[in-house]
């Protein structure tokens, strides 16, 4: 039986180079200074090595309560992209952020991938869109970030 997957992306250019907005994306430690959908509780030394345990909390529907989550990292090229994988009631959920050049300075590709009968479930209720506003919000405040930053 083939596998049961949801995918939703979202993109956004940002106005800064790429090896700027990796280095704000790569420190996951100041997250919490300037978003709220994704907050780190608990991160190893080395946060982007593969194999690494992250905790993170998330409200990616706003309508939900907080969830914690417990995610591995499955892939990083430094500069370029990183991807975490985690589980949460059933649904196994890969989660990705990608960073391209443009003429202009960089655009980011977040993405998120759900496996599982409950996913296919829950987004035929429409259930991922508020999910997808948030990462929508993500890049939004990233983007701020970076100039903030400038």
């Amino acid at each position: 039986m083939p596998k049961q997957v949801v995918t939703f992306t979202t993109q956004v250019s940002l106005s800064a180079e790429r090896k700027r907005a990796w280095d704000c994306l790569a420190n996951i430690a100041r997250w919490a200074s300037w978003t709220g959908v994704f907050l780190p509780l608990a991160l190893p030394a080395k946060p982007w090595s593969l194999g690494a345990e992250l905790l993170v909390a998330s409200r990616l529907n706003r309508a939900l309560p907080r969830v914690t989550l417990r995610v591995r990292v499955i892939e990083c090229v430094m500069g370029r992209r990183l991807v975490w994988e985690g589980s949460l009631l059933g649904v196994t959920g890969r989660h990705g952020f990608e960073l391209d050049d443009t003429p202009d300075g960089c655009s980011l590709r977040q993405w998120e991938e759900l496996e599982g009968s409950l996913a296919i479930w829950l987004s035929k209720l429409g259930l991922f869109e508020p999910m997808r506003k948030q990462f929508c919000r993500f890049n939004h405040e990233l983007d701020c970030e970076l100039g903030r930053n400038a």
